[in-house]
């Protein structure tokens, strides 16, 4: 399923987030550039919450130097392709707080806030999610599309909450969370499709319907 291109500070911006987030489950790109406005979009902090949750991929691509609460939705991404030379500033709102902290470490984030809530590219690059980039909006969607090919759909839909649900959490109940996540992968059947379709040297089809799908692609 094809990738779904959001540009965060226009007028119909969240008009566009709540399509994506409650109609068919496609990956997401959300893309800040020399068009986007910090005073529209909406009220971007609403989507967040429903990012976070999103049961497909989540992608960031920084083009220009972004500021308001149109740019929060960028710290939903799983991650961000950071043009050279962008900045981003931040100011405190209710749930960016704790996103910075999980996205940069607490290091970080006390970088960033007590630094003026200014976020450079290579403060952004330090934690590893954010990646510097040259790649163009467009090349950054064909990339996410073509790295989803033999991946289950279902795989990473529980991947997502379960990574953000784990951060503070003691060892034990995280590794609790995590095997209650593996037991639930199973129970869609798409591991058995993937052991199938190594045995019968074809391309994998996930249905993540809990029954196997034959007549994949022979590789």
């Amino acid at each position: 399923m094809k990738a779904l291109t959001i540009r965060l500070g226009r007028i119909d911006s969240a008009f566009r987030l709540r399509g994506a987030l409650e109609g068919d489950v496609r990956p997401i790109l959300l893309a800040w550039d020399e068009e986007s406005r910090a005073d529209a979009g909406g009220d971007a902090l609403t989507w967040m919450e429903p990012l976070l949750h999103h049961r497909a991929e989540v992608v960031g691509w920084l083009g220009a130097a972004a500021s308001g609460d149109g740019a929060l939705p960028l710290l939903c991404c799983d991650w961000l392709a950071w043009r050279p030379r962008a900045r981003w500033r931040l100011a405190p709102r209710p749930g960016a707080v704790s996103l910075l902290a999980g996205r940069l470490g607490e290091a970080g984030a006390r970088r960033v806030w007590f630094g003026g809530g200014v976020l450079s590219s290579r403060e952004a690059c330090r934690s590893g999610w954010a990646r510097a980039s040259r790649a163009s909006r467009e090349s950054l969607l064909e990339a996410v599309e073509e790295g989803r090919a033999g991946i289950s759909p279902s795989a990473l839909a529980l991947l997502r909450p379960l990574l953000h649900h784990q951060q503070g959490l003691p060892r034990l109940s995280a590794e609790a969370l995590e095997r209650y996540t593996f037991a639930m992968a199973f129970s869609t059947g798409d591991p058995r499709e993937g052991v199938d379709a190594f045995l019968e040297r074809r391309e994998p089809v996930f249905k993540g319907t809990g029954r196997s799908r034959p007549g994949g692609r022979k590789r």
